[in-house]
């Protein structure tokens, strides 16, 4: 098996609680401090692979132990080229930003909500037992309120919904109700949104702060309930309502109350389906100019006309009801929110539809006609697919063993856009039959070329189950990838990307998918860097992005 570069990181890896009492209780015993005065880490321009490698103060960067620098100076040393899809010699730096993330002890079974600068690595740790994360906890986006959700004893269904004040990442308070009987609560721009009564609402905080409707999302007779999505900031709002076969899609301005359908995505022609292939939330996010909305689902595409099976390629070969070939796919769509108009018009060719619009011809008599654009990156490993018609229905990891175009069986998000609108989102081979070390990865989706690549993680030209893991010290090799990334976004510059991966501390396999830690890489798979500081009794989950106030 492959060996480890990280020969270092065993000596920064995490006591046990009791080696650490143990270690504790002998420095007491002889009368003298523990002193950490001797840091053992690289010494600035000492060779290193992660920010841990180095001594305190110095973070890595290619491969050599500096000093931080911030800001967006192109002649700084952090400052990194890249010649993918930003210009010839883009020179690539992130601004210091801040990460909350609710930060989960195992041990003293808590949850609470932290923030971390990337500028010095301060962590603060904003929620307490009296503002608890264990149903729910956002922070806004400027981080001047936390919200956070308990029960609410007179609706089961639905939850209370409060609010205190943050100054100098300090909760100033016992806060506030603002909201009762809600569910599906999140943080969006400098307020929230959330489910009351089957209708969206957005509540911004502070001082003349409102409730106002978005969406009626609840379903009706012939639909189920839906979701939805606000960006305040780009000023994009967007719902959607499903049936067991379509998926009706709306969009609006933000600041205005009125949505209005722009396309329905129609899976009837996919045969043997059983419910509903769409559902009430799915990863949405807007672009920071608000030109384009990304939304991922796992549902049917049609491609070309077809009298039979034969007619059709791929892992699953199905001539739908509609003679069309048909297949289930995870896949990002997109909506060029300036050239709406053209979706379901007649087209010859994709310039037809403006933006990154497409226009699906299938051949045969069927008219052409201007799509959102889609980018299928995997085959889900639910619900199973008939290769051909009459065969077993086989598993999506089944049917894409052989299929290197249909490597990815989950694309969950959250995703995010850096500012040249291409989209971001951690996408997994999940197909424990297999027997494999975890093949997670940060993917770039890139809507002009309808196509992604691996921004950071095992290689898109091959997975490598050696590269992420080593066996022999059973550990994670972290010098190329990471074995488990949950979820990763954009910065709020749009040139770095923090995401939640396995803790390097682990020294199990199992725990490798349990136990996650804070990490940051440019958005050109650069520089990657672990910054977190948990032990192997903790874990880091939802993490939101904040711009440095």
């Amino acid at each position: 098996m492959k060996s480890t570069d990280l020969r270092n990181l065993f000596s920064l890896r995490a006591p046990t609680s009791a080696l650490y009492a143990g270690v504790l209780m002998g420095c007491l015993s002889l009368g003298v401090g523990c002193s950490d005065d001797s840091d053992a880490g690289a010494k600035e321009g000492e060779s290193c692979t992660v920010g841990k490698d180095c001594q305190q103060g110095l973070v890595c960067r290619d491969q050599v132990c500096v000093t931080p620098t911030t800001g967006s100076n192109n002649n700084s040393p952090d400052a990194t080229t890249n010649n993918d899809g930003g210009g010839e010699g883009e020179v690539v730096t992130a601004d210091d930003y801040y990460i909350s993330y609710i930060r989960e002890n195992k041990t003293a079974s808590t949850k609470y909500l932290h923030v971390r600068s990337t500028a010095d690595g301060t962590d603060y740790q904003l929620g307490d037992a009296d503002h608890p994360c264990d149903r729910g906890c956002w922070l806004t986006e400027d981080m001047k309120y936390y919200a956070w959700a308990e029960i609410d004893p007179n609706a089961p269904q639905g939850l209370n919904l409060f609010a205190v004040e943050v100054e100098n990442f300090e909760l100033q308070g016992a806060g506030t109700q603002v909201a009762t009987g809600v569910t599906s609560i999140s943080a969006a721009g400098n307020g929230l949104t959330y489910n009351k009564g089957g209708t969206s609402y957005f509540l911004s905080l502070g001082a003349g702060g409102s409730e106002r409707e978005i969406a009626m999302v609840g379903g009706g007779e012939d639909s189920l309930a839906g979701g939805w999505h606000v960006d305040p900031d780009a000023d994009v709002a967007f719902a959607f309502t499903p049936t067991l076969d379509t998926l009706e899609l709306k969009v609006g301005a933000f600041t205005s109350a009125a949505l209005e359908s722009v396309y329905t995505l129609n899976g009837v022609n996919y045969a043997g389906g059983a419910g509903s292939y769409y559902g009430s939330t799915m990863p949405t996010a807007v672009s920071p100019d608000g030109k384009l909305l990304a939304f991922v689902v796992n549902a049917p595409n049609d491609y070309q006309e077809c009298e039979t099976a034969a007619d059709c390629s791929g892992p699953v070969k199905v001539c739908g009801a509609n003679n069309f070939c048909s297949v289930i796919e995870l896949t990002a769509h997109f909506l060029d929110l300036d050239n709406l108009a053209t979706l379901g018009e007649e087209c010859a060719s994709d310039s037809d539809c403006g933006g990154v619009h497409q226009c699906y011809q299938p051949g045969g008599e069927s008219v052409s006609e201007c799509i959102p654009a889609r980018v299928p990156v995997g085959l889900s490993d639910t619900p199973y697919q008939r290769a051909v018609p009459g065969d077993t229905p086989r598993s999506g990891c089944d049917l894409s063993a052989d299929d290197p175009t249909y490597h990815y069986t989950k694309f969950d998000g959250p995703v995010s856009f850096d500012n040249s609108g291409n989209l971001y989102g951690v996408a997994r081979r999940d197909c424990t039959s297999e027997g494999m070390v975890g093949d997670s990865d940060i993917i770039k989706i890139n809507p002009r070329a309808k196509d992604f690549s691996v921004v950071w993680g095992n290689p898109d030209t091959g997975f490598d189950a050696n590269l992420c893991w080593d066996e022999g010290n059973a550990m994670p090799d972290v010098t190329n990838c990471s074995p488990y990334i949950l979820e990763a976004l954009v910065s709020p510059d749009g040139n770095d990307i923090a995401f939640a991966a396995t803790n390097p501390n682990v020294d199990r396999e199992q725990f490798a998918q349990q136990n996650y830690d804070l990490w940051r890489v440019l958005r050109n798979g650069k520089d990657h860097d672990w910054i977190g500081d948990l032990t192997i009794s903790e874990s880091v989950e939802n993490i939101a992005v904040h711009p440095a106030p």
